[in-house]
């Protein structure tokens, strides 16, 4: 579920596609698993030492993650001007980080959060939370739920807005 497309390692199907048609782009979807995976780790172990050393972790990855946006949307404005397909590459490899760290930002810094990559698994919460609601089986039960859904409501609700912002 995502408003737009990105590879990931569900996509392994579609990169085997590209792979047979020879598409030239497949190089970017070969290389946006490992490169996640690597900067996902990278930003884990920098996230270790900062709370180790005592650091507060929330504004440094924030920091990482804008200077990461910044560079793609700069190298994204320079495509555009020379269009080159390594620095196609390259400009997507820095989307890719961009996520990774994001990902790595809510698991290591916001525990306990609603996930703010992975809406699938959102939504999949949010709707197993209604079930148990409307079984009502215990009181103690539904509070629970209920709670959960609120919980996971606005991350949702920030999802399909930015999905519907995104048209105009």
């Amino acid at each position: 579920m995502a408003c737009s497309r990105r590879t990931s390692p569900g996509n392994v199907v579609i990169v085997a596609a590209h792979l047979i048609t020879g598409d030239p782009a497949v190089v970017s979807y070969i290389l946006a698993v490992p490169v996640f995976m690597l900067v996902l780790l990278l930003t884990s172990l920098f996230a270790n030492d900062l709370e180790r050393s005592g650091v507060a972790t929330l504004r440094l990855l924030r920091l990482l993650q804008l200077l990461l946006l910044v560079g793609f949307l700069a190298l994204s404005v320079i495509y555009r001007a020379i269009v080159d397909p390594a620095l196609a590459v390259v400009t997507g490899m820095i989307g890719v980080a961009a996520m990774a760290v994001q990902t790595a930002l809510v698991q290591v810094s916001l525990k306990g959060t609603p996930s703010t990559g992975v809406m699938t698994t959102n939504v999949t919460q949010f709707v197993v939370a209604l079930a148990e609601l409307l079984a009502r089986r215990e009181v103690s039960t539904a509070e629970k739920a209920r709670e959960r859904m609120f919980h996971i409501l606005p991350v949702i609700g920030g999802f399909v807005l930015g999905c519907a912002g995104r048209g105009f």
